[in-house]
């Protein structure tokens, strides 16, 4: 049960029809009555609603992660990869089974497209995410909703990664790699390359680092 005082992981609470979500329905009070009739997390409430207002093709969700490498065991030395490589990011698509798949599909396009770009930059390596299905996560919900939908996990922003202990040039390099990466993504769509990515690559272009 979730109770006023508890804190909510605001990345759960991206559901379109807030009455279906596993949070309104499994917390009910002893008339019967749901303990939250409203989403209860301004910030999902927020993003949800300009979705809602504009209504884009697809939508990135961009977060922060821990330090880690390329782990040569999980992916040697290719056009994908740089074993050792400090991992500066990992991104993942839609993975609950209900998402349409034409909507999973436009979401690996969108990823091989950041994929791609980073391997162009040279201080940027690019992960696969392991991530659940759960419908509340943005990632899942707004491809539910039937857009393309990515999550973006940017690493070296908390204490003991590089870029923190390496100062400020280590730190502008990395805002400048995730700029360029999102630019890419945005310039696909207005050309229209994004349209001619193969689905079907990602898993391989796309490395799990776990």
């Amino acid at each position: 049960r979730y109770t006023p005082d508890y804190s909510y992981d605001a990345n759960r609470y991206h559901w379109g029809v807030w009455e279906e979500s596993w949070q309104y329905l499994c917390n009910i009070d002893q008339n019967g009555d749901p303990i939250y009739p409203v989403n209860p997390v301004p910030e999902a409430r927020a993003v949800l609603g300009t979705y809602e207002a504009y209504g884009p093709i697809w939508a990135v969700d961009v977060h922060n992660q821990g330090f880690n490498v390329v782990d040569p065991d999980q992916c040697a030395a290719d056009d994908a990869c740089r074993p050792g490589q400090y991992v500066t990011g990992s991104i993942l698509w839609p993975t609950n089974a209900d998402v349409d798949p034409a909507a999973v599909d436009l979401s690996k396009q969108m990823a091989l497209v950041m994929k791609k770009r980073s391997l162009e930059i040279g201080n940027v390596e690019l992960t696969r995410y392991n991530g659940g299905s759960f419908p509340g996560i943005a990632r899942n919900a707004y491809g539910l909703l039937g857009g393309g939908s990515v999550l973006f996990e940017v690493a070296g922003q908390i204490e003991g990664s590089p870029s923190i202990n390496n100062g400020q040039k280590a730190i502008g390099k990395l805002k400048s790699g995730v700029k360029k990466i999102l630019l890419s993504l945005l310039e696909a769509t207005a050309d229209g390359t994004l349209f001619m990515e193969k689905p079907g690559d990602a898993s391989a272009l796309i490395r799990d680092n776990d």
